[in-house]
């Protein structure tokens, strides 16, 4: 919302009820203030029109079928009683000497509007109050939008609480089965396979339900978890890939560091390590530390390939977004996920240049040694 500007030239002041002041009495008559897509008006003690500009005007007209003009009472023009008596209050705060903002709906049907409206007490040069002013913008498009946005999210919340149950009773009971059968055919290399990768889709599963809540705003369960335990576990899942790209991947993270997380973060390391695998293998080299504070931590996968050029370091982070050479290998995802769980337990994300070359793709958690 613009704020009121001063004007050129003399004349007694008026200030708001935090003490600014404007020239030229531009509150009780603030034909200063240039925005188009603002409505503007200034009222005395009997709400009567000291003020108004052509937007609120037309707004008037457009809600009420009205035509105000200087000094009718406002009252007489607002032709519902419900919005009669909600606006008064807001006048009457301002007129008591309290500066507020709300956010209100007028109208109904295709009438209807939604305003963000700032509040204001004019005070003469005695201080005392003589009117109120009000500065208020139509947000109804924007609100619209929000509310939408917030059902489409609703509904893809439930379609994804749909699909994950659907998908885990199936995927238990061939865990079940291949249990039983393994119990019955201990070292069956094919019943083996069946059995760690149905306990494996139920994990992802587990986690695809965590990641729903973390992308959607809401708290998260978190444990007391060792970081280097973390780390080291994911490091295994990677051996074959990391052996097959000829690199070497090494930590640096003390082995008494604990951080409180649910193990959601781990899949922040797992993305780090397969995108430094993929697109900086002519490093030779990954490496991951650890750095403590008094009150956070920051973790570091480090490769030694390509540098990310400094412009395009944040994008990167958003969803969709791909660098350039890197057409088929990925969807542009992984990171705008990472950026939603590290914010889902309060933290941070981001890459910056390694050096001599290279890049650090980093963690930072609110953190909290353990004494």
């Amino acid at each position: 919302m613009a704020q009121p500007s001063s004007s050129d030239g003399g004349g007694d002041q008026s200030k708001t009820s935090n003490g600014e002041l404007y020239p030229g009495n531009i509150l009780q008559d603030p034909r200063g203030v240039r925005n188009q897509d603002m409505v503007i008006l200034s009222l005395d003690h009997e709400y009567r029109y000291l003020y108004f500009n052509s937007t609120h005007s037309e707004a008037m007209n457009q809600t009420y079928g009205t035509k105000p003009a200087i000094g009718d009472c406002i009252f007489d023009h607002i032709k519902i009683d419900e919005d009669a008596n909600e606006v008064k209050k807001y006048y009457d705060r301002a007129l008591s000497g309290e500066g507020h903002i709300s956010i209100r709906e007028s109208g109904s049907g295709l009438n209807h509007s939604i305003y963000r409206t700032f509040y204001n007490p004019i005070y003469d040069d005695k201080n005392e109050i003589i009117g109120v002013s009000v500065f208020a913008q139509d947000v109804t498009a924007q609100k619209l939008a929000e509310k939408k946005m917030q059902e489409s999210d609703r509904l893809r919340e439930l379609l994804l609480d749909i699909i994950t149950h659907d998908l885990k009773n199936p995927a238990g009971v061939v865990l079940g089965m291949a249990q039983l059968v393994l119990e019955q055919f201990p070292g069956n290399e094919l019943i083996e396979a069946i059995y760690s990768s149905s306990k494996r889709l139920l994990k992802v599963l587990d986690d695809t339900t965590i990641l729903s809540q973390a992308a959607f705003g809401e708290v998260i369960p978190s444990e007391p978890l060792n970081l280097r335990g973390i780390i080291t576990d994911i490091a295994k899942e990677f051996s074959s890939m990391v052996s097959d790209a000829g690199i070497s991947l090494e930590l640096d993270i003390d082995s008494e560091i604990e951080i409180t997380a649910n193990p959601l973060i781990g899949e922040i390391f797992k993305n780090y390590i397969s995108n430094a695998i993929k697109y900086a293998s002519d490093g030779k080299k990954i490496l991951i530390d650890a750095l403590p504070g008094s009150d956070s931590i920051q973790i570091c996968v480090k490769d030694f390939g390509s540098t990310i050029p400094e412009e395009v370091r944040e994008q990167i982070f958003e969803r969709r977004t791909q660098l350039a050479g890197s057409i088929g290998r990925g969807r542009g995802l992984g990171l705008a996920i990472v950026k939603r769980i590290a914010e889902a337990h309060g933290g941070k994300v981001w890459v910056e240049a390694n050096y001599p070359q290279g890049n650090c793709f980093c963690l930072k958690l609110p953190f909290r040694p353990s004494e």
